[in-house]
């Protein structure tokens, strides 16, 4: 979603952790660089030594920033820096980070920030699938469009759609 607060973070930590518990190797690639959160959704926030930008610099192997989940050993995390942009990053450097993550992992989940940032730019380049998550409210459907708009600029499928908090009512 472009929208901050639907819960993209909730879903993206929730739907790793189900796929592991279907014995899927997933490792989770936190993209919202500035305010990385999955580490603390998973209860890992003590463990984060490297993180993304540690990688793209050379401070740091990628299986040395990617931290293994102590109670599910099938479940990866690549963290988002808590400083630097994703503008450090280009895409040729995120193509390599999926394909080297693609070989040790059955799935490879990325955690979009809110916005239609570099982040968002970055991993649509490098996606198969997406997964739009929205709330019913005004705002949340038109970001929710300009996301859909830059998945057919890219030449993508048609992201599938999770809404979120729904009142039956």
């Amino acid at each position: 979603s472009g929208k901050g607060g639907v819960g993209k973070s909730t879903l993206a930590a929730a739907l790793a952790v189900a796929l592991v518990r279907e014995d899927k190797k997933t490792v989770l690639m936190d993209m919202d660089i500035g305010l990385r959160s999955l580490d603390i959704h998973l209860g890992m926030e003590n463990s984060v030594v490297y993180d993304v930008l540690d990688y793209v610099r050379g401070d740091c192997k990628l299986t040395q920033a990617v931290l293994t989940h102590l109670e599910m050993p099938g479940l990866g995390l690549l963290p988002a820096s808590q400083l630097g942009t994703a503008e450090e990053i280009d895409a040729r450097q995120m193509d390599k980070i999926f394909r080297k993550l693609l070989k040790h992992y059955e799935y490879v989940l990325a955690d979009a920030p809110a916005g239609l940032t570099r982040g968002i730019e970055l991993i649509l380049g490098s996606a198969e699938n997406t997964l739009l998550v929205v709330t019913p409210d005004d705002v949340s459907v038109r970001d929710a469009e300009r996301v859909i708009a830059l998945c057919r600029d890219k030449g993508k499928p048609a992201p599938l759609l999770i809404v979120n908090r729904v009142i039956p009512e």
